[in-house]
């Protein structure tokens, strides 16, 4: 399979205006428990420094077990930023997975998943490194 062909698979669909109506609207329940990886932590660890989106670093630290204080030390005086998300694309549960996976914005709320999009240099499906990255996943060369 080629990449585009992939690419077509995903039903990529550009929705920010709506999910952007969602998130001003929603009084109802906490919308930050439907956002995945809008966090990003810089983790100064002993092999250098590492950023990480925040749903992969709750994983991380909540698989460190109490062995390790140093480790734990290194997540605590973690910092952090919020991303600004430019573009909201509506995507297919899997996809989605894949991509909180690896650290990328995803918004979960009526069955539905959107990725944010947070690097204007990535805005196009074409050059995205998250979607490139989910096809080697999936189609191994």
């Amino acid at each position: 399979m080629k990449f585009a062909e992939f690419v077509k698979s995903c039903v990529l669909h550009e929705q920010t205006e709506i999910v952007s109506v969602l998130i001003a609207n929603e009084k109802k329940i906490d919308i930050q428990e439907l956002m995945y990886n809008t966090e990003v932590f810089t983790v100064n660890l002993p092999e250098g420094e590492v950023s990480m989106g925040s749903t992969i670093f709750d994983r991380k630290y909540n698989s460190l077990g109490y062995k390790n204080r140093a480790l734990h030390e290194c997540y605590e005086n973690a910092g952090s930023y919020t991303r600004t998300i430019y573009a909201w694309w509506l995507i297919p549960y899997w996809l989605g997975e894949s991509l909180i996976d690896q650290g990328e914005p995803v918004f979960r709320h009526y069955g539905c998943s959107w990725w944010g999009i947070y690097d204007l240099q990535y805005l196009g499906w074409f050059n995205s490194k998250a979607l490139r990255a989910v096809f080697n996943q999936l189609y191994p060369s």
